[in-house]
């Protein structure tokens, strides 16, 4: 097994992709470590594996939370060798940018962007020490087309999720300059952009089925599982990629190419 041995932490794990993430990171012999706001379904991820796998609660737009959780695992640990920023999603009102207030704005780049910056600082010091790791960001594939699903739904509900996208964004930044700023440490990172994935979240919050619209502009007609980007972040998690640093891999069916 490719990731035997290893210590990998996915935010986000108790639901939707990062689920689908901590399923093959264990399959391929990590110890995963399900990390979420919800602790029980941390948990029931956790009772799914039946593996070296352990539940951790932890907020990530909290800089108290993230310390505290990772201090956790360290304690457990002698390291986090992978490290997973897949928690994130709209938050806050959606409405077109012009009916955005800034409350929701501000809550998009803390539950996205500032997230994905306080995991990381706080897990990158024990990298260091080790001289490896990899760090994988959940990006998404809109950001490249600047166009997400939810300007297909009802069009009383209909807005293109800017501030979300623009949180994304940020994301595909600090991939890249933090992979220079850690790469003479050993440190490994990459970045994954998921296409529209009908979640049980995308159900409730978008549509109950990809809007038509979605998928004609796809070159696979069929919506994205919380599965299909899986593959890739064992990829960036493995030694395959040891030498891949600062790069962008879209999961997408084909949305960002047609």
């Amino acid at each position: 097994m490719k990731l035997g041995g290893k210590i990998a932490l996915v935010t986000g794990g108790g639901n939707g992709m990062g689920r689908a993430y901590c399923h093959r990171l264990a399959g391929e012999g990590a110890t995963v470590v399900v990390a979420d706001i919800d602790r029980a379904a941390a948990e029931r991820v956790v009772g799914e594996i039946r593996e070296a796998a352990v539940p951790l609660e932890v907020d990530i737009t909290s800089q108290e939370s993230v310390t505290r959780a990772v201090r956790a695992v360290l304690d457990r640990h002698p390291g986090i060798d992978i490290l997973v920023n897949n928690a994130g999603g709209a938050a806050g009102e959606r409405a077109l940018l012009v009916d955005t207030d800034l409350d929701t704005w501000n809550a998009n780049l803390l539950l996205n962007l500032t997230g994905t910056f306080l995991m990381c600082r706080e897990v990158i010091p024990s990298m260091r020490t080790r001289g490896y790791g990899k760090i994988i960001n959940v990006c998404s594939g809109s950001v490249f087309s600047g166009i997400t699903a939810a300007l297909f739904v009802a069009p009383e509900r209909r807005n293109n999720l800017v501030p979300y996208l623009a949180a994304k964004g940020g994301i595909l930044g600090l991939t890249r300059a933090l992979a220079r700023e850690v790469g003479e440490w050993g440190i490994r990172v990459n970045a994954v952009a998921p296409g529209y994935t009908l979640t049980e979240r995308a159900k409730r919050t978008l549509a109950p089925e990809a809007p038509p619209q979605v998928l004609e502009r796809q070159i696979f007609r069929r919506p994205g599982t919380p599965e299909d980007p899986a593959g890739a972040v064992v990829f960036l998690a493995s030694p395959d990629s040891d030498f891949m640093t600062g790069q962008t891999i879209c999961v997408d069916g084909g949305w960002v190419a047609h």
